[in-house]
């Protein structure tokens, strides 16, 4: 799994540049994307998930051009996006929306779809929630069923916003994991207060399961 940037820039009409020039390679792993409010985080995670076209530049996301109209649905095949501000239906069941998010993943087959819904309830920890209206969890638990709508086996591609607020430090150090089909994950957060989180999270005797070696690599400081 490989993400190519090549001099990517993003102007808003009035003339606001987002993004100027931006290069960048993102190989296999956890990376953490940091930046202030107002740096073009957004803005490029929205132009990686195509939902944003640049003005200028090239982005592929193995080997697919997200502009491309045609090229782009392959990437939203393998890819599972959690924005920060997160469009639920609160009058679902957890087990409801899922549903919902696989069928809308081509998994029409009932029996198919089921087992796709019980796997990303076990990877999200949300089995004590399924009968739960979406409207009544908590922000944490809004999160995890963020991120649980992906392919079946797990996006290989996944970015999310916000990491550090909601998401605890297993579901941090369970972005990106060989186990759950994911190859490639980039977390973004504001400040160096939530890398420090990440790297807690990631150092011996911290609280997540991975390795140090697994640790997000950071690509912008």
């Amino acid at each position: 799994m490989d993400v190519k940037i090549s001099q990517l820039t993003k102007t808003y009409p009035g003339g606001i540049q987002a993004l100027r020039g931006v290069n960048l390679e993102i190989g296999t792993g956890t990376f953490g994307l940091l930046g202030s409010n107002g740096a073009g985080k957004t803005t490029l995670l929205r132009i990686l998930a195509t939902l944003l076209k640049p003005s200028q530049g090239r982005v592929t996301v193995d080997g697919f051009d997200v502009s491309d109209r045609r090229q782009k649905w392959a990437v939203k095949q393998i890819l599972g996006y959690l924005p920060e501000e997160l469009g639920f239906y609160p009058s679902l069941s957890v087990s409801e929306f899922l549903d919902y998010i696989a069928t809308l993943k081509n998994l029409h087959h009932p029996q198919t779809r089921a087992r796709a819904v019980e796997q990303v309830v076990e990877q999200a920890g949300l089995r004590s929630v399924t009968r739960q209206r979406i409207g009544t969890l908590s922000g944490g638990m809004k999160r995890r069923g963020g991120i649980a709508p992906a392919p079946p086996g797990g996006p290989k591609l996944r970015y999310v916003e916000e990491t550090t607020p909601r998401l605890g430090p297993e579901r941090r150090g369970g972005l990106c994991h060989p186990a759950v089909g994911t190859e490639t994950a980039v977390g973004v957060d504001r400040d160096r207060g939530d890398r420090r989180i990440w790297d807690q999270d990631h150092r011996p005797g911290g609280r997540s399961r991975r390795t140090p070696a697994e640790a997000p690599r950071w690509l912008a400081r």
